[in-house]
Formats: C-alpha cells, sequence, structure tokens
C-alpha cells in the first residue's frame, strides 16, 4: 500500500536542475493575500502565514531557472481550507487552496485574464486518512504552497511562446512614463 501511495505522490523535483524555461528568470515574487474566504471547518492561517509559506514554494521552485529575461509572478490567494481532524474513515478531511496568477515582464502582463489554479494536497499516505488527522496546519500549508508553485510552473509551460523575450504584453499593462 506505501508503495502505491508513494508512486501517486507528487515526486520532489527541486533537486534536480530544471528543464529550461525559455528565458524566464524570476525578478518580483508578489503574493498578496488579502482575507481570503475561508472554507466550512478550516482550520485559520494568517494572511503573512499563507504570504511566507507561498513566497518561500515559488522563490525554491523558480529561483533555479537562470534565463536572460526578467519575468515577475503575481499571486493571489481567493480561498483556502486547511483540513481539520475528521473521523477516521468516516470524514476524510482535505486541504485545498485557490490562488490567481499573473505573469509579468518589465513592459507589462503576458496573461490577458489571471489564470485561476485549485491546488490539492495530494495523495500521500499522510493524506489517505484525511490530512487534518496526520499534518499540522503548517504541514497542509506547505504542501499547499508548494503543490502551488508547480501548477504555475505546469501553466507556464503551456506558454512557451511568454519566454521568447519579445512576446507582446496586454494592451493597458504596460508601464507609464513619469510626468
Amino acid at each position: 500500500m506505501a508503495v502505491i501511495l508513494a508512486a501517486c505522490a507528487a515526486p520532489e523535483d527541486l533537486s534536480k536542475a530544471p528543464e529550461p524555461l525559455g528565458d524566464f528568470s524570476l525578478g518580483y515574487n508578489i503574493v498578496v493575500v488579502d482575507n481570503p474566504k475561508i472554507g466550512p471547518l478550516s482550520r485559520k492561517a494568517t494572511d503573512a502565514e499563507w504570504k511566507a509559506s507561498l513566497e518561500q514554494a515559488i522563490d525554491e521552485r523558480f529561483s533555479r531557472f537562470k534565463g536572460e529575461g526578467t519575468y515577475h509572478i503575481a499571486i493571489k490567494v481567493q480561498a483556502y481550507a486547511l483540513a481539520q481532524t475528521g473521523i477516521p474513515l468516516v470524514v476524510k478531511p482535505k486541504s485545498v487552496l485557490l490562488i490567481s496568477a499573473n505573469v509579468w515582464t518589465p513592459y507589462g502582463k503576458l496573461n490577458a485574464e489571471p489564470e485561476n489554479l485549485t491546488v490539492w494536497e495530494g495523495v500521500s499516505e499522510k493524506t489517505l486518512l484525511g490530512s487534518g488527522l496526520t499534518q499540522t496546519r503548517e504541514e497542509q500549508m506547505r504542501k499547499l504552497s508548494v503543490n502551488a508553485a508547480r501548477k504555475i510552473e505546469e501553466w507556464l509551460r503551456e506558454h512557451p511562446e511568454w519566454f521568447t523575450g519579445d512576446a507582446p504584453v496586454q494592451p493597458g499593462t504596460s508601464p507609464q512614463p513619469a510626468k
């Protein structure tokens, strides 16, 4: 059973050199958490705790890229639910995080609309019975943050045209000259 669960868990991939992402190099890592919606029966976390957790996960994943271009990742936490303890085998609460993401260059935003991502903890031996039973609030937040960073990378890889050094920015998002 443990082998099957280990196969379902997302692999640890930060220790390996990443596949290049065009000319991507992380500039600013902006995480906005402003009183997100909190799911029913959720454990509570402060805005500052979410900000720190997500910033750390984004830095760990994206600072490995050493392209020539500077790209900024902006994330807004929309909602979350951190699983509380439940009744084993009856209620198996799972944690979830909803975020929106944008990618910017120094010249403007690349995506027309924010990318909305729903991030789950994933399946492991610690979440089989419900993550609220086996993990602390901080462990749940860390797992969700790491999975959010991974999902953002997957989304960026769907748009290799953004990381060529000459991708057009969205109208109305370029910096305005000082007056």
